[in-house]
């Protein structure tokens, strides 16, 4: 089983790629705002929506990647699925 540490890691090398396709931005914005999904999607009445859900959902995406023609606003479309 993978570890939290493990699963941030990963997500967040995932997220630094997903907003160089849109350009460049301050490391600190960004940095906060990766903070900021893993804070909503860790929260602790969270059953399915969790940070291991995107994980799941990212290996699918990079699985049909070649099929995908936007694959920025389909990657922040994931990202953003169900953050409230």
């Amino acid at each position: 089983m993978t570890d939290v540490r493990t699963t941030i890691e990963g997500l967040k090398a995932r997220w630094r790629t997903h907003v160089q396709m849109l350009g460049n931005f301050s490391a600190d914005v960004v940095g906060r705002t990766f903070d900021n999904l893993c804070a909503s999607y860790s929260e602790p009445h969270r059953r399915y929506h969790t940070l291991s859900h995107l994980t799941t959902l990212f290996d699918c995406l990079e699985h049909h990647g070649e099929e995908i023609d936007d694959p920025a606003r389909i990657a922040f479309a994931t990202w953003y699925h169900d953050v409230v």
